[in-house]
């Protein structure tokens, strides 16, 4: 049992490794990279992009975590640093962004 919990473990820092190398390429500012590192590796453990997920699934408490989000998604916007890295000849765009209405949702301000 131990050998598997260790394995896990390594391979979480592995991969926690090749994410931060990747960052840290396309984010400009190292704080921001290893913010930026930090969310994409608890979306990758959560397989979900609920802010209340990912807090759940990065280190310390649940609060303090969703708080770390809050903060980082009020001063990086990934949007803009993906446009910016699109070429402006490209015959189509994946990432466009689609409004899905939600007709059962109670609030969608």
């Amino acid at each position: 049992m131990k050998k598997v919990q260790r394995f896990m473990r390594m391979c979480s820092f592995k991969q926690r490794l090749r994410l931060a190398s990747f960052m840290r390429a396309l984010v400009p500012d190292p704080s921001m990279a290893r913010w930026a590192t930090e969310t994409a590796h608890a979306m990758i453990k959560a397989c979900s992009l609920r802010m209340s997920d990912l807090a759940s699934n990065m280190d310390g408490p649940y609060p303090a975590a969703y708080k770390r989000i809050r903060r980082f998604l009020k001063v990086f916007h990934p949007h803009a640093l993906l446009w910016k890295r699109l070429p402006e000849d490209a015959p189509f765009v994946l990432m466009h962004i689609t409004e899905i209405p939600r007709p059962q949702a109670r609030r969608t301000e």
